[in-house]
């Protein structure tokens, strides 16, 4: 998550009553975890330069990391007002929406984050999840492509294909798919394991097996698949 820095040379105190002096301490107790400092600091920056935009802009994000969804979403859109092009609110303002699962918002919001850094891998990503979720599977299709377009080394976006695909029943392209983002990221366990449901779908046990033991090979607790990997395994004839 992004937070925006100003500059000067103050200490993790406040002295002067400056919007700036204010900005940077939130900013200081933002970095240690300490988040209702950073929202008194930041609201105190705010009070005193109600057009302080990196203060909403990171107020919001503290908002967010708490849950606090429509105080951030509150932030973001006080940030958007005062620079319509402020890529970030915007994008984060589309994750709150996303997680509350306001597609179309979040739809809205990713496109003008694309419109404004047409190469925010990101983005892209995140409005595929959005298009995912919401069934449109060709133009979630259509956006992991663009982020492996802009960055073919995005593991995420080989395993969301893999997801698209293994939903709508093309699973010899899901497999290649999660093949693919296992070569970039050979640790992520999810990986291994959802390859393995796509195989025993089709009937391949031996490739299915060999991906659940993979899976049991990197994966750590807790995890709620381990147990349904091992299952699988003997239901399949292997062994652990």
């Amino acid at each position: 998550m992004l937070l925006i820095l100003v500059f000067l040379c103050v200490s993790c105190g406040v002295s002067g009553g400056n919007a700036d002096s204010y900005f940077n301490s939130g900013f200081d107790n933002d970095s240690k975890g300490q988040d209702d400092l950073a929202i008194e600091n930041y609201s105190k920056a705010i009070e005193i330069d109600p057009k302080y935009i990196d203060a909403y802009y990171n107020r919001g994000n503290v908002y967010l990391s708490q849950r606090q969804y429509d105080l951030a979403i509150r932030d973001y859109s006080k940030a958007i007002e005062i620079d319509p092009k402020y890529v970030d609110a915007y994008y984060n303002r589309g994750k709150v929406y996303l997680s509350q699962r306001q597609y179309d918002l979040a739809i809205r919001d990713y496109n003008k984050t694309i419109e404004i850094d047409p190469k925010s891998v990101d983005a892209y990503g995140n409005r595929g999840n959005a298009y995912f979720s919401q069934g449109k599977y060709d133009l979630a299709i259509a956006d992991f492509n663009k982020v492996i377009e802009i960055d073919p080394q995005d593991a995420l976006a080989y395993y969301n294909l893999g997801r698209v695909h293994a939903t709508t029943g093309q699973s010899e392209l899901a497999i290649a798919d999660y093949n693919k983002a296992i070569e970039l990221d050979p640790k992520r366990v999810v990986l291994y394991f959802n390859k393995a449901t796509v195989c025993e779908k089709i009937g391949d046990k031996s490739e299915a097996i060999k991906a659940y033991t993979l899976f049991l090979r990197y994966a750590s607790n807790p995890n709620p698949d381990i147990e349904k990997a091992k299952s699988r395994i003997k239901a399949l004839g292997g062994t652990i």
